[in-house]
């Protein structure tokens, strides 16, 4: 396979490069400013290196604009064929000069980002491992309740297993991988992906379990959904009923919004979003006029977060706050009053690299904290750069006062700097963080956490979930290692209080 890239990228260096002598390089930025930017933000050419753009960009690219039709295109459904026109929606010259451009103002590497150095690993936790015998270990959902219950999702064998913090352990079996649970008094909701990995298909599902009635069978509230990664649960029309805030994420495919009950039986759909890519919803009060707004990230397309500021009687006004590049690889969001000013605070991570067989590291991936300034406006104030970033936890662990931040990641750079896998950055008087290891950062690969107080002592603990097989660069030894083991989960005790004594699983 890298023979045939270098052969690729060889050949399209040695069309491009010849071409790049007659090309425009004016003309080159205004069409991928005008055709790059009609899909989604357009990407300025040193987001990624000039190998990636010739070997594994400008191929796909050249697909979707139809340069390159891909004939034969088996079952595919009629909506996605469409992501493949058998006619060209430029011309060649039109592509060369992007392409030119691109390969012309790209680097050959990106440049490493700035980052402190990582201090010794931290007291603050005492690690424990969570053993199942499923595998290979993939648990793709992790949480812990207020009440200190532990939630995790395997997608394995696609179960939800519920471990209160006194009392006996209960599963719930379902039909495909759960991506999220919303509890909802004594009811609990799970989104069912139908499929782990990337797809389309409408086989997805939203399942309620009756927590009081733990021997009864979840019951199928929604179906049909296309790969949903997360459910809210709010009264959005101020009706008395609860409704359901739905993202289907999808592949090419996908959308969210919300499912209201009717009267008599079933539901009505009311979209917000009618591209793939929600990962997940904020239900919020986001301008204090007393109505729940939604706030949601979306991560394929046109990558950004968006709030639906809630008109009242199930009307929503949407409006943009914060649009990133496609090469961004947005993973997480979390709504948080950063500097105690009383407004909500935007927490945004990205380090999806999961797109291509061996690719960079990427220097803008990490954690971004934008302040609210007022009038929908947010500004970026903080960047800390973890490879591969995939989650945040604001929390002031320590006690101290100030807001730190629990990171994981799901593409570190495992050769130079594995210890980013999970780090605590914590708060210094000057607004600055500093990161340091945690115990136990190797003993998965964290795709998902939670975090809250699991053992009632006053502190908070968080919960890791190990999603062991997986796309990246992952050295083999601890493939191995992950693949092969029964780590399902880590739980990470805050050792800020003494904590009560449980029972060690």
């Amino acid at each position: 396979m890298r023979t045939i890239l270098t052969g690729l990228t060889l050949f399209l260096c040695f069309v491009v490069g010849v071409h790049a002598g007659y090309a425009n390089d004016e003309r080159g930025k205004t069409l991928a400013t005008s055709i790059c930017g009609s899909c989604h933000i357009q990407p300025e050419p040193n987001v990624l290196d000039k190998a990636t753009w010739v070997s594994k960009v400008f191929p796909l690219m050249r697909k979707y604009m139809g340069l390159s039709p891909v004939k034969d295109l088996g079952p595919m459904e009629h909506d996605l064929r469409a992501f493949y026109p058998l006619h060209p929606s430029i011309t060649e010259e039109d592509w060369f000069d992007i392409a030119s451009w691109y390969l012309k103002n790209a680097p050959s590497t990106l440049e490493p980002a700035s980052r402190p150095p990582i201090r010794p690993p931290s007291k603050l936790f005492a690690a424990e491992t969570i053993n199942s015998p499923a595998s290979p270990p993939m648990t793709v959902f992790a949480d812990i309740l207020a009440n200190g219950t532990r939630i995790l999702g395997s997608g394995t064998n696609n179960s939800v297993q519920l471990m209160p913090a006194s009392g006996p352990e209960f599963t719930f079996q379902l039909h495909g991988p759960p991506s999220a649970v919303h509890v909802d008094g004594t009811k609990a909701y799970i989104t069912d992906m139908g499929i782990l990995w990337p797809h389309d298909s409408a086989v997805g599902k939203l399942w309620m379990v009756d927590l009081e009635r733990r021997s009864q069978k979840p019951v199928i509230v929604l179906k049909g959904l296309r790969r949903p990664t997360h459910v809210n649960v709010a009264d959005l029309d101020g009706d008395g009923t609860k409704e359901f805030v739905v993202c289907e994420f999808g592949n090419s495919l996908g959308r969210m919004g919300w499912y209201q009950q009717r009267p008599k039986g079933g539901f009505t759909y009311h979209e917000l979003v009618g591209t793939p890519g929600a990962i997940r919803t904020h239900i919020r009060d986001m301008n204090g006029d007393g109505r729940p707004d939604i706030v949601v990230l979306l991560a394929q397309a046109r990558e950004r977060i968006l709030v639906f500021i809630n008109q009242g009687q199930g009307r929503f006004e949407e409006r943009e706050l914060l649009a990133f590049h496609p090469a961004f690889g947005s993973s997480s969001v979390v709504l948080h009053d950063m500097n105690n000013d009383g407004m909500v605070d935007i927490i945004v991570t990205n380090g999806d690299n999961g797109d291509y067989e061996q690719p960079p590291l990427k220097p803008y991936h990490g954690v971004r904290i934008f302040i609210n300034q007022g009038q929908w406006e947010f500004k970026q104030q903080t960047f800390l750069a973890v490879h591969g970033c995939y989650g945040a936890a604001p929390v002031d662990f320590d006690g101290d006062g100030d807001i730190d931040i629990l990171t994981i990641a799901y593409f570190p750079d495992y050769k130079s700097s594995p210890a980013e896998a999970l780090l605590l950055w914590e708060a210094q008087t000057d607004g600055t963080f500093i990161p340091n290891e945690v115990p136990g950062s190797l003993d998965g690969r964290w795709l998902v956490l939670g975090a809250a107080d699991a053992d009632g002592d006053g502190d908070v603990d968080v919960l890791l979930g190990n999603v062991s097989n997986g796309p990246g660069v992952v050295p083999a030894s601890l493939a191995e290692q992950w693949q092969s083991g029964t780590v399902q989960a880590l739980l990470l005790r805050n050792q800020t209080k003494d904590h009560a004594a449980l029972p060690r699983r």
